[in-house]
């Protein structure tokens, strides 16, 4: 799994690994020290993760930039564990992780497509959604639809105090953004 993280200008490929166990995650310009390990936790470097990442160009990363690594790591790892959970709940979830894994491609690659990346983003929350709604199985389903807000609404029936209004709305998009018929950057 991996996420992508906007730093110092660029974004960032932010590989996710497999850990079992307890861990405490660090963001530390020094890539350099091969063992992370402390008393307790291991210690674990998310810079170490960034694809392509050199020492030198981690120097100019501000603290702001370090917090993104930090912040993208954490969400990052929250995501993957919510998809370890739900991945054999729905056949909606195994969908939603590859358009995860989509859209972080069509945004790190070397010619980035953020219409795709947009859409497969869309998708992703479309196909979560649908597969919580399944799984609560108390909303009947949302037929065919693209439109989050009706999704939202839905799934706001079955878990109280849920808003997610604001994410929605950068997310939504039409399926012009596939073609460059509806705009999209970075």
């Amino acid at each position: 799994a991996k996420v992508a993280v906007q730093a110092d200008g660029d974004l960032w490929e932010l590989k996710l690994p497999i850990i079992y166990g307890l861990f405490t995650p660090v963001v530390q310009r020094d890539i350099s020290v091969d063992d992370d390990a402390v008393v307790g936790a291991p210690r674990f470097n998310a810079c170490k993760q960034l694809s392509g990442i050199t020492a030198a160009r981690l120097n100019h990363f501000s603290d702001h930039d370090l917090a993104e690594v930090y912040g993208m790591f954490m969400v990052g790892m929250d995501v993957r564990h919510a998809f370890d959970r739900f991945s054999k709940s729905s056949h909606f979830f195994p969908e939603a992780q590859s358009d995860w894994m989509t859209a972080v491609m069509h945004m790190t690659s070397q010619n980035p497509n953020h219409g795709q990346a947009r859409w497969a983003s869309l998708q992703l929350a479309e196909r979560f959604m649908k597969g919580l709604i399944e799984v609560i199985g108390d909303v009947s389903p949302i037929p065919q639809t693209h439109n989050l807000k009706k999704l939202h609404e839905a799934l706001a029936r079955s878990i109280i105090g849920l808003d997610l209004d604001s994410l929605l709305t950068d997310i939504q998009c039409s399926a012009a953004v596939r073609y460059g018929e509806e705009a999209s950057t970075r």
